[in-house]
């Protein structure tokens, strides 16, 4: 999946689900998170592995934080 069909796609989930107070709203919009999934693009193909989908929620290395 493109990275930027990814990122809209997580980005309108948001908006269904209660993200609480300690997640700031600019966390979830779309090119925010386009941003995020483009950092774990390890082979810079423009689009999302699962591998890389696991990393992200995982937060395994190597990682963002």
């Amino acid at each position: 999946m493109p990275t930027e069909q990814a990122a809209r796609t997580i980005a309108k989930m948001c908006e269904l689900l209660p993200m609480g107070e300690a997640t700031p709203p600019a966390e979830c919009e779309a090119g925010a998170l386009q941003a995020l999934l483009e950092l774990f693009d390890f082979e810079a193909k423009g689009h999302l592995h699962f591998e890389s989908f696991a990393r992200i929620v995982m937060r395994t290395k190597p990682s963002a934080w």
